[in-house]
């Protein structure tokens, strides 16, 4: 038990990542995001919509990533968008009654994954185990105020 592993880190990994996420506004899943990079010691910075690009390029960010919550408990998806510094776009849609933390730790991994595209978390199942379905087009407002992107 004397030597690094998950129970004791070693020196060099006591910091987080030098490459951000950057998170563009708020709300219960972009908490949960939030949490989720603190537990996978990934460096996140919270940045408004129009400091994106220049946030992008002055930390080379790993990618931005915003989320649109639906107002009220019964309304529609949630969809989370991921742009990475190439312009390309990914998109998650899921049900608003799925756990925060299980949609941000599935988003996560297919970020980590550099997944690109539009999908729909069709069920979401304990220990990461997830269903994914192609959406068949997506054209949506980018969060980051740039043009419509459409991804498929």
């Amino acid at each position: 038990m004397d030597r690094p592993g998950w129970w004791r880190q070693e020196p060099c990994l006591a910091g987080t990542s030098k490459r951000p996420l950057l998170l563009i506004g708020s709300g219960l899943t972009l908490a949960a995001i939030e949490a989720c990079c603190s537990a996978r010691r990934l460096s996140v910075l919270t940045v408004n919509a129009s400091q994106t690009w220049q946030m992008m390029k002055a930390t080379a960010a790993w990618a931005t990533v915003g989320v649109d919550e639906p107002s009220g408990v019964h309304s529609g998806a949630v969809r989370l968008h991921c742009r990475y510094p190439e312009g390309q776009d990914f998109l998650l849609q899921c049900n608003h009654v799925n756990a925060p933390r299980e949609v941000a730790n599935a988003f996560l991994d297919l970020i980590i994954d550099g997944q690109r595209g539009a999908f729909a978390l069709s069920r979401s199942e304990p220990a990461n185990q997830y269903e994914f379905s192609a959406l068949a087009s997506a054209r949506y407002d980018v969060h980051d105020g740039q043009a419509l992107s459409d991804v498929a």
